[in-house]
């Protein structure tokens, strides 16, 4: 985990970091799944349900970390570095993504 690398021994942080990370990929996956078409090709923000639906997620999830619910779930704040480490990440995963859908829509 990336959190480990900034903050060796708190599996907290990297528990957390991870779970945000899985949930900002498969949320970024929702919103390039949602036609054959590139984002670049079909503008991504016209399915108001799907944009929905990703801010209650992420909104849910934030009172998660934010809140004292977060004792609850064992999960904590996650600093600064690690979030912009994983929305890197996550971002490149969703270009390559997309480029392969662009690839594969060019062939045909």
């Amino acid at each position: 985990s990336l959190a480990l690398r900034h903050f060796p021994g708190d599996l907290l942080i990297a528990r957390s970091a991870t779970l945000t990370a899985s949930i900002i990929y498969q949320l970024l996956m929702a919103l390039s799944c949602r036609s054959r078409l590139t984002v670049f090709q079909d503008f991504p923000f016209k399915n108001k349900w799907l944009m929905g639906a990703i801010a209650t997620s992420m909104t849910v999830h934030a009172l998660l970390l934010f809140t004292p619910l977060s004792r609850l779930f064992t999960v904590t704040q996650i600093p600064l570095v690690i979030w912009e480490e994983m929305l890197g990440a996550a971002v490149v995963a969703f270009l390559v993504f997309e480029c392969l859908k662009w690839l594969k829509n060019r062939k045909a």
